[in-house]
């Protein structure tokens, strides 16, 4: 983490001035308490590194993840073709350096993960059987090769030392693309539950499968849209410090696909583990801890929803109610 960033989370935790964020004096006041209580749930360093976020400078040599065993296999083989397995079946099949499909197979795969169903036999609740009950016209994978660091940008302690917020939850959507998964969409609230940021993003390659069981993206969503990854690190840049929280749920996900370095960051699927250690899907802790019922439209999943639950275990987990 920065120091200009410990420096403002142990002021917080020891209780001593800290700057009240813009706005007026009774929002600065629930805020700055909020922030205050969240510094317990901070990622430290070594779980930055255990959970594969992209970390900041010199720190980034440190994480050994899996976008660098993706680059190693990339390497060893020919340049003619890359030897992949699917995101959702687990086949073998191959692609060239460009991303075009060399395996013309389709793929059968389950919409949802499998479940032990006894004695040592699992089903998929999808649909309760054992073969693939969707099909896709490509496999599919999460990088081409390892992520070009080049490309992503790392936030700034603030100018004046308040930044613009302190606290945001974040979620995204991403869609399958020649180079791997890639930022479709990104929605960010603030701690009263208000969008601030919500955008759909346009791709830098074509998109092969819009991944909308999941994402909730269809081609429909990308008709007229104009904004890129660039004006998307525009805005972060200019919304969000190095001093701010970020909340979300196995958030590293989301900062890779933005390409943003960010290293004050609490994940709901590390606060919330069970208690053999196993992390929980976001889907789970809503229904547990808000009497929620989220992410069961088949249209896909919605990322304002997630952010905002993803906001609400945070302020209840600090409030005590959990």
């Amino acid at each position: 983490m920065d120091t200009s960033v410990k420096r403002r989370v142990g002021a917080a935790q020891r209780g001593t001035t800290v700057a009240a964020p813009q706005g007026n004096a009774a929002q600065a006041s629930t805020e700055e308490k909020l922030y205050k209580k969240l510094a317990p749930f901070l990622l430290t360093k070594r779980q930055l590194r255990e959970n594969e976020y992209p970390l900041c400078c010199s720190e980034q040599g440190k994480a050994r993840s899996a976008l660098n065993d993706e680059e190693r296999r990339w390497r060893r083989q020919q340049s003619e073709r890359i030897e992949k397995y699917c995101e959702r079946c687990l086949k073998r099949f191959y692609v060239t350096k460009d991303g075009e499909h060399l395996t013309t197979e389709k793929c059968d795969y389950h919409a949802r993960k499998a479940v032990r169903s006894g004695r040592g036999q699992f089903t998929y609740v999808c649909c309760y059987g054992f073969v693939g009950c969707q099909v896709a016209r490509h496999h599919v994978y999460k990088y081409l090769v390892s992520q070009e660091w080049g490309q992503y940008v790392t936030t700034r302690p603030a100018a004046n030392g308040t930044p613009k917020y302190w606290i945001l939850a974040v979620d995204c959507e991403m869609p399958y693309t020649k180079f791997g998964l890639e930022l479709g969409r990104i929605t960010i609230v603030n701690y009263k539950l208000e969008t601030v940021y919500d955008a759909v993003v346009k791709t830098s390659s074509p998109i092969t499968d819009y991944n909308t069981i999941w994402s909730g993206l269809t081609e429909r969503d990308y008709e007229g849209v104009e904004t890129t990854l660039e004006d998307v690190h525009r805005w972060i840049l200019e919304n969000i410090s190095a001093e701010t929280v970020l909340i979300g749920h196995s958030l590293e996900s989301d900062l890779h696909a933005m390409k943003v370095k960010h290293g004050t960051v609490v994940d709901t699927s590390v606060v919330f583990q069970d208690s053999r250690g196993y992390k929980q899907s976001l889907k789970a802790l809503a229904e547990t801890h808000l009497g929620r019922t989220i992410q069961t439209s088949r249209t896909g999943h919605d990322s304002q929803e997630d952010a905002q639950c993803c906001m609400l275990l945070m302020i209840k987990r600090v409030l005590g109610k959990i």
